[in-house]
């Protein structure tokens, strides 16, 4: 299965939901999306992961939109 950037499709900016995004498949998913520059909507029941999630995730996307492309 393709990521989300590697389909080359281009993509409106909308967001995705994950839910369960402090552990498991929903931490890798919020990782994948967050690189492929997609914006986020992250859910889930562990504050300290999800707050730790999301710095990470506002440092990799500010790396994504700070590239050229």
């Amino acid at each position: 299965m393709a990521g989300p950037s590697e389909t080359g499709a281009k993509r409106p900016l909308t967001h995705t939901l994950i839910t369960g995004a402090s552990a498991g498949i929903g931490l890798e998913l919020a990782r994948l999306f967050a690189v492929a520059g997609q914006p986020l909507v992250l859910v889930a029941r562990r504050r300290d992961r999800l707050e730790d999630l999301a710095r990470a995730v506002r440092r990799m996307m500010s790396r994504t939109w700070d590239e050229p492309g």
